[in-house]
């Protein structure tokens, strides 16, 4: 595993260099026979990382994030613990965007260990993925640190409440994301499955959550009470039936 700069890397299949933007600087991550370009860009909307996974001459994936993000995903990936008693498929977890949401999963096959990040659209069915081994996660968020600080500035986030999650047993996670843009703070719930690439997201604006709030407290109190009058009769029908017999 090692990293080089820019000029180590050549042009980085020239074109490629070329396209969503002005680059600003790029670092290589070899490993376990895969190289992933890092690149910084900047284009009118603001700087962005571009990450490429060559696979081999012909294949290769990407995503892209923008600081922020790249900064959220340094703090994600430092909370991946890998030990024995490990469970895979495991979400390691998503930051979400104002238009996009990525996914980090740690996997296993035949070939060991690997983190999968995702980047998906909000509003339509496309997405992206990368496949990068444990072993080369160390330096990679070292080279996206770098960039950080490099060319980082002072990052401002909006102060959102904590996103949260729910497990089902049914092998499936709720995922309830904060986040605001130009139309305002809203709450977005994403379904996912963990054995399925589907995901399915609604979003909330927050003027519309207490609404949410009190329709859902309404709901559930009158399944408690329509679930408890079943139960009442039932046991009600079991003791009369004990009497007679």
């Amino acid at each position: 595993m090692s990293s080089d700069s820019a000029s180590s890397a050549g042009s980085h299949e020239g074109q490629e260099a070329q396209r969503g933007g002005h680059e600003i600087c790029s670092k290589v991550l070899n490993v376990d026979k895969r190289r992933f370009y890092i690149d910084l860009k900047e284009n009118d909307r603001g700087k962005f990382v571009q990450v490429v996974a060559l696979l081999n001459v012909r294949r290769k994936s990407k995503l892209m994030m923008t600081l922020p993000i790249v900064k959220q995903l340094i703090d994600l990936l430092e909370k991946l613990e890998i030990n024995d008693s490990t469970e895979y498929p495991k979400p390691v977890g998503r930051i979400l965007s104002a238009s996009r949401i990525y996914f980090a999963d740690l996997r296993k096959n035949d070939w060991g260990n690997f983190v999968r990040l995702t980047q998906a659209f909000t509003r339509t069915a496309k997405r992206y993925q990368i496949y990068i081994p444990v072993e080369g996660i160390t330096e990679f968020k070292k080279l996206l640190q770098e960039i950080i600080d490099e060319h980082g500035g002072n990052i401002e986030e909006p102060k959102l409440p904590p996103s949260k999650q729910l497990r089902d047993v049914r092998s499936k996670m709720f995922y309830f994301d904060c986040n605001t843009n130009d139309f305002g703070d809203y709450l977005r719930i994403t379904e996912t499955r963990f054995n399925s690439e589907n995901r399915t997201s609604i979003t909330i604006s927050r003027k519309n959550l207490q609404s949410f709030h009190d329709i859902i407290g309404d709901l559930v109190k009158s399944f408690n009470e329509l679930r408890a009058d079943e139960a009442n009769k039932t046991t009600t029908t079991e003791k009369t039936a004990e009497t007679t017999a």
